[in-house]
């Protein structure tokens, strides 16, 4: 919070992700609500769900099309535009008679916008990594993570209601959407000048001028070099090859946490708080107002806690929740849980991302960041496949009871590892 205030750089760029995260929260939800109104039903809301997933798995092509481009901040702001115009054109086309064939091509448009958005991310990250203090990184970047899960809580909700009480008007929507593109491209526009200095070129310019070392940035590579050598950084890098490897694990069990209450509260109404409905939603509200408390809560008795260890710490509270599913079902508990296991994610996620701005290349911040995501986001379809699928085939205690095994994988992994925590080292060797 003390970095946004006093920092006017980092502050719009924080406020133009804010707008361009209302926009893709908004519409997101409200894109399944309208493929439910196509024939057929069913496919088009499956397809409609799918293809959300499409700008992540993309994540190394944006990333590696961020890091190539030289004119960060032009790009930026082009980008917001084009999302704008995208959306415009949405407004226009969603107006006519709904067919199969015009939904896929709304399809097309939204997924780009999304695509454009991780591109988008991908520039801001060596910006990020000039205009904030090394000092202030790991507070800015728990800010960063605070502002995207509110933006996402409320507007998902925002949204569902919205639709309903302007009588499903897609066409505004649009509109609403392509206005939250514009003004993050303006929050861009009114601070290019100092953005632009603060691109990795312009740095290095500046810092050879004072007698700095040569630019090392820049240079145009293939993509399949760009791969290889963003996979040679995370395999020399042994610190973050393990973290890689732990947040692999955790997603997998993670992504199946939500299906696999689900199932077990529609058997088990002792769990429910109220009302299934209640349940589910107080579920989803404890977990995203946990990983807002950790990440904006900078000193706290965790602050100079390794990773690895907070790693096994969220393996030990996921360890207790899946016992108390199995065993005494108590639900104040397991709120206390969720709540527990959100406040120590946000502490991960920040942490993690302070640690690749200080150590990656800024040349490679964005593919790096891109490859990361991918490799743990395969893990999600991986643990619901197994859990749920079991969940569903024979029984949920079982699920359970597999759930226990894997967190104690994890706690296991995190006791043995011995790699050095860099970012409890005091005066560590960046790389510029």
């Amino acid at each position: 919070m003390k970095e946004y205030l006093k920092n006017k750089a980092y502050r719009d760029l924080i406020n133009a992700a804010v707008l361009n995260g209302i926009g893709n929260s908004l519409f997101n939800i409200v894109f399944v609500i309208y493929a439910s109104q196509i024939t057929p039903q069913k496919l088009a809301v499956s397809i409609a769900s799918i293809t959300m997933f499409i700008p992540s798995l993309l994540q190394i092509v944006m990333g590696y099309a961020a890091d190539q481009t030289k004119a960060k901040v032009k790009l930026l702001l082009w980008t917001r535009l084009v999302q704008a115009i995208l959306f415009v054109g949405l407004a226009g086309l969603v107006l006519l008679p709904n067919t199969f064939g015009l939904f896929l091509v709304l399809l097309v448009i939204n997924v780009t916008a999304d695509c454009l958005g991780s591109y988008a991310g991908g520039l801001q990250l060596p910006l990020l990594k000039q205009i904030i203090p090394e000092s202030e990184l790991n507070a800015a970047m728990g800010f960063q993570t605070a502002s995207q899960t509110i933006v996402q809580i409320i507007f998902q909700g925002v949204g569902a209601w919205a639709i309903v009480l302007i009588h499903y008007n897609y066409s505004l929507f649009g509109i609403i959407n392509a206005l939250m593109f514009l003004l993050s491209a303006t929050v861009i526009f009114k601070e290019r000048t100092i953005l632009t200095a603060a691109e990795p070129h312009k740095a290095v310019q500046n810092e050879m001028a004072m007698g700095g070392k040569k630019d090392r940035t820049g240079k145009g590579v293939s993509f399949k070099t760009s791969v290889t050598e963003t996979f040679s950084i995370l395999t020399d890098n042994r610190f973050l090859a393990r973290v890689l490897v732990f947040a692999f694990v955790i997603n997998s069990l993670s992504a199946s946490l939500d299906g696999l209450i689900t199932i077990t509260l529609l058997d088990h109404h002792e769990l429910w708080l109220a009302n299934f409905e209640n349940t589910v939603a107080m579920i989803g509200m404890t977990i995203s107002i946990g990983i807002i408390a950790g990440s904006l809560v900078d000193s706290d008795p965790f602050k100079k806690t390794g990773l690895i260890p907070l790693v096994g710490m969220v393996g030990l509270l996921l360890l207790a929740f899946s016992l108390n599913m199995m065993t005494i079902r108590q639900n104040w508990l397991m709120i206390l849980i969720l709540f527990a296991t959100g406040y120590l994610l946000g502490k991960l996620n920040p942490r993690m991302g302070a640690y690749m701005l200080k150590t990656i290349p800024q040349d490679k911040l964005a593919i790096v960041n891109g490859v990361f995501g991918t490799v743990v986001l395969i893990g999600a379809p991986l643990g619901q496949f197994i859990f749920l699928g079991i969940g569903n085939m024979w029984n949920v205690t079982l699920s359970w009871a597999l759930f226990a095994i894997g967190t104690v994988v994890i706690i296991m992994m995190a006791i043995k590892d011995k790699t050095s925590d860099p970012i409890q080292v005091k005066n560590e060797k960046l790389i510029s």
